[in-house]
């Protein structure tokens, strides 16, 4: 089951990346503030609008008339200790109706949003390498008796400053490189014979960077969609590079997303009367 369910996820990820290529390729000609705004607007629409088609909007409307009926129990007769606690206890019992409510549309959304935020986290959480910058990159194998072999074989845009180091706690191989040229490059690893490769961006501005090529693991996967991961027989399970974070109010590791929640949520608030969405 688990094998099926990450192989599902596998599938799910490389179809988001190849829509995300095409939907999203302009980010890099606009300010990053700008592009962010953009798409968590529009993406704050059409959740409401999902919201409101799976969600059973008349239900949740009664609801509403409760709590407001309740509430308004609560200022007309606060001198009444049993209509206070009756009042109260209905308010609680609406919040948990909406939550309940919730469920389903959250339930249609939530992978959805997962696989978007993969795929907007590869232009906002990382900035390429500037020239003359250095960066580690790291390739981890399986844990086997007889320990691969493996060469960094073929570098373009880099030159390496430290070689090879093998590090037997994280079962990986080290080096470190120094940024030469910008472009977008293909690091090509020999490993055990076969030739294994990363994707490597050096440059200025916005750019789609991938941390990591993932080995056969989900959570790897769906943090970094990048790049097709490695098979579960595979005897590398991940290669590595350490891009910068990038700095602004619209990225980095955690700003970001609080931008895209805080814009998708206004944008919501907004549109809520236009499209008639009960919340």
């Amino acid at each position: 089951m688990l094998d099926f369910l990450t192989s599902l996820i596998a599938w799910l990820v490389m179809t988001a990346d190849s829509i995300g290529s095409v939907l999203f390729g302009w980010i890099a000609i606009v300010p990053g503030w700008l592009s962010n705004t953009i798409i968590a607007s529009i993406t704050g629409v059409l959740m409401l609008l999902v919201f409101k088609y799976t969600s059973n909007q008349d239900a949740i409307g009664r609801v509403r008339d409760r709590i407001k009926a309740n509430m308004l129990a609560l200022k007309l007769y606060k001198d009444s200790l049993y209509v206070t606690f009756k009042s109260l206890g209905g308010l609680f019992a609406g919040a948990g109706s909406l939550l309940l409510h919730a469920l389903r549309p959250m339930g249609v959304m939530i992978v959805p949003m997962v696989l978007l935020l993969g795929q907007l986290a590869l232009w906002y959480e990382h900035r390429p390498l500037a020239i003359g910058e250095e960066a580690i990159v790291s390739v981890q194998v399986q844990e086997t008796q007889a320990r691969p072999s493996v060469r960094l074989i073929e570098a373009e845009g880099v030159e390496v400053v430290v070689d090879r180091s093998w590090f037997e706690k994280k079962n990986a191989y080290y080096w470190k490189v120094r940024a030469t040229e910008p472009g977008e490059y293909d690091m090509l690893f020999d490993v055990d014979g076969f030739d294994v490769e990363k994707k490597l961006v050096v440059g200025e501005g916005l750019a789609k960077v991938n941390v990591k090529r993932a080995g056969w693991d989900m959570s790897d996967m769906l943090m970094f969609p990048g790049e097709i991961s490695f098979a579960e027989s595979s005897v590398v399970q991940g290669i590595s590079i350490e891009y910068p974070q990038r700095e602004g109010i619209a990225g980095g590791a955690f700003w970001w997303m609080v931008w895209f929640f805080g814009v998708s949520m206004i944008a919501a608030l907004i549109f809520k009367p236009v499209f008639g969405v009960k919340i």
